[in-house]
């Protein structure tokens, strides 16, 4: 619910870590809700939201419950009802774990040292006289934060070098379609049923987002469709005035089977 959401944001992130500029979720009821909302507003936190079934909008959390879940899979180990039992130590080992493209782990990124684990065999070493100058104390500091300030340093450049290569290869490979205003348009029907068609529509284009590549739609009888949509899930149509109608709403088509099945059902019972 919105308002466990906004108990956890307070508790494991703001009183933690301080307020964040922005979030990033998707579109789910929960993180719609007003309570939410009201709590974010507060908190003059960003509330930032991904298109609908574009998953890459987030495509770090995505990859990351990707990772949790496949380690989730070894620790149950067949016993899928359990899997809330080991979120807090799949979570560990994923923090512990080098990260391939930093060479790093989060846990290192953040303490500026790894955790002592079971097993380990070079024990931490306690000064036997630690001094109680603050001075000496603060100077015996100095190399490690150097050092880790140098490490986040270096891990920030990867990344960003590893990103741009990233973004060039992905460029190569795909080229995002261009839609202009009053363009007619198809959507891929998402949630389908087995038998249901592919795409639906048509739909005019009204408005876009040039930066992310998403688009305002509306139907034919000028109802806009409630989010933007990615260029992914669009395809252009070549019509010809006068512009067709729908060839398939799935609400409609539902609603009009539900409503044919019920009249036969109520048919037969006159008949027995």
């Amino acid at each position: 619910t919105g308002e466990a959401i906004s108990k956890f944001m307070h508790e494991e992130i703001v009183m933690r870590f301080g307020c964040p500029h922005e979030i990033v979720t998707d579109r789910g009821a929960n993180f719609l809700s007003n309570i939410l909302a009201l709590y974010l507003g507060r908190m003059k936190i960003q509330h930032k939201r991904t298109s609908a079934f574009h998953p890459r909008t987030n495509g770090k959390a995505e990859r990351t419950n990707g990772i949790l879940k496949q380690m989730l899979r070894k620790y149950v180990n067949g016993a899928i009802h359990r899997w809330d039992e080991f979120v807090d130590t799949t979570v560990f080992a994923c923090r512990i774990r080098k990260h391939r493209t930093t060479g790093l782990s989060p846990f290192y990124m953040v303490y500026g040292q790894d955790p002592v684990l079971l097993g380990d065999t070079l024990q931490p070493m306690v000064l036997s006289n630690p001094s109680d100058d603050p001075q000496a104390l603060a100077d015996s500091r100095l190399p490690d934060l150097r050092n880790l300030r140098d490490s986040r340093n270096k891990a920030i450049d990867r990344l960003q070098r590893n990103a741009q290569l990233d973004k060039q290869r992905w460029d190569a490979l795909l080229k995002p379609q261009d839609f202009s205003i009053g363009d007619i348009v198809a959507m891929r029907h998402e949630n389908k049923l087995s038998l249901e068609y592919n795409w639906k529509g048509p739909y005019r284009v009204i408005g876009k987002n040039q930066e992310y590549h998403t688009y305002k739609l509306e139907d034919m009888q000028g109802k806009i469709y409630a989010s933007m949509v990615h260029t992914d899930r669009l395809r252009p149509l070549n019509v010809k005035n006068p512009i067709p109608e729908p060839w398939y709403d799935p609400a409609s088509s539902r609603a009009q089977e539900r409503q044919r099945l019920a009249q036969a059902a109520s048919t037969y019972e006159d008949v027995q």
